[in-house]
């Protein structure tokens, strides 16, 4: 090798080692901006933190409480029964005639009102409410007191009246951006036909007044966002409904009506905006259970028909909004009317398979679409059902409560392949491991009820030894069957519910049966246990 060659491989080699340590330093140098920047990041985080921590709580101001809010609300009422009591000295010296307290009483509501603007436009927005508020009531009795009382307005004009006042409050709430003065004009104007006298009740203006007012709330109340007045207007025309039957005593076909055209509106407005959309949900679901109730008691509407009508409907809205949120809301309002047509078609003997069925579906269409409330329900159902079943005891072995016991156990061991599909939905709801033993104990303990119910019905008609020494020797043959299943299967909890099944059947042979049985039957059994428990302890020995 010449020199010149030994000098270039020399010089590769530099160049080589050059580059390697250009990269370990880059390396190095990234490695160290990591670390600056994950503890400059802890300093800011602990910073934040302790920023967290030290930041100190918000003390409430009982003074301004009390004397901003609760005061003017407080002595308002105190007020206004200062003014009733000096009307009253007043009228029963004489001073003051009919016409002159209906009049007083439009001069005082007008006083509230300017008052009321006047501290709105100095900022004591709650004063001015109190006195807005205060303004429509006193209107309202004043236009009440002239139609009823007096018979100074007539019944026409103190509906129209009446009528003005609400939209005048609803106005204010509108201008001074107050939900409290929109809910008291709420619940007057909703009350405003049962303040009106001289006129017969006429069930087709009410419900429309009432319809329509409650459709104008609903509109505000979208426009302004607020949820109280939803909920009052929502809930309100009930209230107002029922007191209209109860007082006229007539007019409940066309009520039910009303609710149902409200229930319409209801899902109406939630498929087209959603202001408040988790209260929008909560006040459908109500709605659709009162306007049930409506359908129920009165008898107007054929149940069965409504119910047949709201479960497809709410089904097709479920598919064609199955990748919104509203899925979440239509789902269970369909499975409860599919629950309810159920238990209107069928007896209660024949409605635990049903419901068991339609439990096992709820449950999987709520795991499937992620819906907790519709996953509720399912479970719900399916208690029922269960619960129907279980409380329905056997009495021949080929009977319709045999096909429900069967579809019972049947699932339960559905239910535990749909939870096992789902596991990933629940995980961190619920611990996955409990409810398999749950489920796994449940399914035990039916089970033996089960076939201790079939050994009595087909004993019936013998003795009670026989029966007995029957039941006896189901539950040995099950204990059996557990334990071969559990040492084929390698299920640990399998086995040991086999040796306590075995146990059990004992202690029944020892404390129930020996004393009502033969000798010979009695060696018999024993000796039957005896070779099972002998022979199942085998099996522990191979494994």
């Amino acid at each position: 090798m010449t020199h010149d060659k030994k000098v270039q491989q020399l010089e590769e080699r530099i160049i080589k080692l050059e580059n390697e340590v250009s990269r370990l330093s880059g390396l190095l140098q990234s490695v160290d901006t990591k670390t600056t920047v994950k503890e400059e990041d802890r300093g800011t985080e602990l910073t934040k933190t302790h920023s967290k921590k030290q930041k100190p709580k918000k003390e409430v101001d009982y003074e301004k409480l009390i004397g901003q809010v609760w005061m003017p609300r407080i002595f308002i009422v105190v007020l206004l029964m200062g003014v009733l009591w000096g009307f009253k000295a007043l009228i029963d010296v004489g001073f003051i005639n009919e016409f002159v307290r209906v009049l007083l009483g439009y001069v005082a509501a007008v006083f509230l009102i300017w008052t009321g603007a006047r501290q709105f436009r100095h900022k004591r927005h709650a004063l001015g409410q109190v006195l807005m508020g205060g303004a429509i009531v006193v209107l309202i009795l004043s236009t009440f007191a002239g139609n009823a009382l007096y018979g100074l307005i007539p019944g026409f004009l103190a509906f129209t009246l009446n009528v003005i006042w609400v939209l005048a409050g609803m106005y204010a709430a509108h201008t001074y951006s107050s939900q409290s003065i929109a809910v008291l004009a709420s619940i007057a104007g909703f009350f405003v036909p049962f303040l009106v006298e001289g006129t017969s009740p006429n069930v087709y203006l009410f419900v429309g007044y009432e319809i329509f007012f409650f459709l104008g709330l609903l509109f505000f109340s979208f426009i302004k966002k607020y949820i109280t007045l939803y909920f009052v207007s929502t809930f309100l025309l009930h209230l107002t409904f029922v007191a209209f039957m109860v007082i006229t005593g007539f007019g409940s076909e066309l009520i039910v009506a009303g609710v149902i055209t409200q229930h319409l509106f209801l899902l109406l407005a939630l498929l087209l905006r959603n202001a408040f959309f988790d209260q929008q949900k909560v006040t459908l679901l109500t709605s659709f259970v009162l306007t049930h109730i409506w359908v129920v008691s009165t008898g107007h509407v054929d149940q069965t028909v409504f119910l047949i009508v709201a479960f497809i409907g709410y089904c097709v809205v479920s598919y064609i909004r199955r990748q919104t949120e509203h899925v979440h809301i239509f789902l269970p309002i369909a499975t409860y009317s599919l629950a309810m047509l159920l238990a209107d078609l069928f007896s209660y003997d024949h409605l635990s398979v049903f419901l068991l069925l339609q439990g096992m579906a709820a449950i999987y269409m709520g795991l499937y679409t992620r819906g907790k409330l519709q996953t509720i329900f399912g479970f719900v159902i399916l208690f029922f059902g269960a619960a129907i079943a279980i409380l329905t005891p056997i009495e021949r072995v080929a009977s319709y409560e045999t096909i429900s016991w069967l579809v019972l156990i049947g699932s339960l061991f559905g239910l535990r392949v749909i939870l096992n599909s789902f596991h990933s939905v629940y995980e961190k709801s619920f611990n996955r491991q409990a409810m398999m033993t749950f489920l796994f104990g449940s399914k035990s303990v039916l089970l033996l009820i089960f076939i201790t119910q079939l050994g009595m019905a087909a004993t019936t008609e013998f003795s009670f030894t026989v029966q007995n020494v029957t039941v006896s020797t189901l539950w040995a043959c099950y204990a059996i069957f557990g334990v071969v299943l559990g040492v084929v299967k390698d299920r640990k909890n399998i086995r040991l519910l086999g040796i306590v099944l075995l146990f059990l059947t004992l202690l029944k042979v020892i404390f129930v049966d020996i004393e009502a049985i033969s000798i010979v039957v009695r060696a018999l059994l024993f000796i039957s246990l005896g070779t099972i428990g002998v022979a199942i302890s085998r099996f522990f020995y191979k494994k």
